[in-house]
């Protein structure tokens, strides 16, 4: 059996749809879940093929962990890898008219505008712009497998939008400093407290990603905010996560409502998962625009740029660096718990934290942090 190997993203983020489906918080699942976790992760299993992936175990109510259920997941998702090209190569084919493997481009453009999931025209013209040959045709077996490329497939010259943040006005300042410094106090200068537990919207992945789409249609684009806050210990810079579980850590952040303004809204769920609940404001001061990450479909992966053949990302993550005052007290709902890692650990640990956080050493690393204690 030919297992597929999955890069660093795709095993993060199996990992975090796997914590989701962990009811008791022992990193595991049972084997009734199986199939529900291969779905979330984007793969559409028969039950027969669940059933071959399970066969070691009887009982549904058995527990597997992690390790047990990439196997799973790398066989499933290697076979639907082959049937996928197979399909799409064999679907094309009945428009190959000259029986030589081609597709005119015109037929390609009509089909890929008027079936199934429909492109828009701007994105045909992306996916077929200097693909033909001198006949105006393309070869259907390049095609398919370059559609199904993980990274999407990139237009050469220019694409049809104009900046990396179309959302942002592209205005050059002049007058931000080239070397940023940032004040970084002692972890023993704040105080943790607990409130009340804070549910999630969602509960699984699937369904986060159903109402995903489902707001799509209504307004567009999700819009969502994750805040960096940083203290030390020790001189050694560490990063303040929420964890879930044993094993699922997150930024203290979330959606935008309509319209709201991206600063307000890092501010209103700082004070959501972070704030105090004496009737005393806690201090947010937003530092800094460190990184920003997009969501092509509706699914787990996301990337710190728009892939070259999406004009319509599902979602934007804007990622904010948070000065911390001298001294604070946070209040943690009880089914978190706040932990302070070291940039050390994070850095290139996407099997642990998710690429989202693992990128974080990187992106500050052009601030100079100043100790205080």
């Amino acid at each position: 059996m030919v297992i597929a190997e999955l890069d660093e993203a795709q095993y993060a983020e199996c990992r975090e749809v796997f914590c989701y489906f962990d009811a008791k918080g022992d990193e595991k699942i049972t084997i009734a879940q199986v199939g529900d976790v291969l779905r979330a992760l984007g793969q559409n299993p028969s039950e027969s093929e669940i059933a071959s992936c399970c066969h070691t175990w009887s009982d549904p109510n058995a527990r597997i962990s992690f390790e047990e259920f990439i196997p799973m997941y790398q066989t499933v998702y290697k076979k639907r890898q082959k049937h996928n090209v197979e399909e799409f190569v064999e679907g094309l084919s009945h428009f190959d008219k000259e029986g030589n493997g081609m597709i005119n481009v015109a037929e390609l453009r009509h089909l890929l505008t008027t079936l199934g999931e429909r492109l828009s025209d701007e994105e045909v013209d992306q996916l077929l712009a200097g693909r033909s040959d001198t006949s105006g045709n393309i070869n259907i077996s390049d095609f398919v497998r370059n559609m199904l490329r993980a990274n999407g497939w990139p237009a050469p010259g220019d694409s049809t939008l104009h900046t990396s943040i179309p959302s942002q006005v592209a205005e050059i300042d002049l007058n931000v400093p080239l070397h940023r410094t940032l004040k970084i106090y002692n972890l023993a200068n704040y105080t943790f407290g607990t409130k009340e537990p804070q549910s999630e919207k969602d509960t699984s992945v699937q369904a986060r990603f159903q109402r995903m789409k489902d707001e799509y249609d209504k307004v567009g684009m999700r819009r969502s905010v994750e805040t960096v806050l940083i203290v030390h210990e020790h001189a050694l810079p560490h990063v303040l996560l929420l964890q879930i579980g044993t094993s699922f850590y997150k930024l203290p952040g979330g959606e935008l409502e309509a319209g709201e303004d991206e600063i307000e809204g890092a501010v209103r769920h700082l004070n959501d998962s972070l704030g105090r609940t004496d009737g005393v404001k806690n201090e947010w001061k937003i530092e800094d625009e460190i990184s920003n990450w997009w969501r092509p479909n509706f699914d787990p992966p996301r990337y710190p740029y728009i892939p070259a053949h999406v004009t319509r990302p599902k979602e934007q993550t804007k990622i904010f660096l948070v000065q911390l005052p001298e001294k604070a007290l946070f209040a943690v709902p009880r089914n978190y718990k706040l932990v302070a890692a070291p940039l050390f650990e994070l850095y290139e640990n996407a099997n642990c934290y998710g690429p989202l956080i693992a990128s974080l050493p990187t992106v500050l690393s052009r601030f100079n942090f100043v100790y205080n204690d």
